[in-house]
């Protein structure tokens, strides 16, 4: 063997050796925002449980012609069939996308009986109903931290993966960008 031959075998296995772990960086990079996705999804189910019981206390306070809590149960029930897509791919950045506008659709919802509450200032609120509110409250807190860690997940995967030399391999395995909540 030459000395030509050497080299390009050398130069050959370094390349390899490199390709092997920035797959393997990849990989463990997606399955980082499946495992930040498993959080959010987590805090999403548990807001979906409190909501129609939040709903159900409320309504009998204020008149029946206020569709703002058929609205906020239809946002949810939208939000959460855009957070089961997102579950079964956590990574792809059109789930992603569409569960991020039906939380906003619900967000808006939830805003519109949020001002629907502060017009009614003297209804007295029960420790039942309290104790939902908190927990709909530090729910939603801990979904906020959930999505920072998503997002940075998502980030550095996407990073990884549009980056030279990576961007490269990146088509060959079909590793694409994620989406960001």
């Amino acid at each position: 063997m030459n000395t030509t031959q050497t080299v390009t075998l050398l130069v050959l296995a370094v390349l390899m050796f490199w390709a092997v772990g920035a797959y393997n960086r990849i990989v463990e990079m997606r399955n980082a925002i499946a495992s930040a996705y498993a959080q959010v999804d987590a805090q999403l189910r548990r807001r979906h449980e409190l909501l129609p019981q939040l709903v159900s206390a409320l309504r009998p306070r204020f008149d029946a012609d206020h569709g703002i809590f058929d609205s906020v149960i239809a946002a949810s029930e939208q939000a959460h069939v855009a957070a089961a897509a997102a579950r079964a791919r956590p990574g792809a950045a059109r789930a992603v996308a569409s569960l991020a506008l039906a939380e906003q659709a619900l967000a808006r919802m939830l805003g519109r009986m949020h001002v629907l509450l502060q017009q009614q200032p003297h209804a007295e609120i029960d420790p039942a109903l309290a104790g939902v509110i908190a927990e709909l409250a530090a729910v939603d807190q801990q979904l906020l931290f959930a999505r920072q860690l998503f997002n940075a997940a998502a980030l550095s995967y996407n990073h990884a993966v549009q980056q030279f030399p990576t961007s490269m391999l990146a088509p060959l395995f079909r590793f694409r960008p994620a989406g960001q909540l």
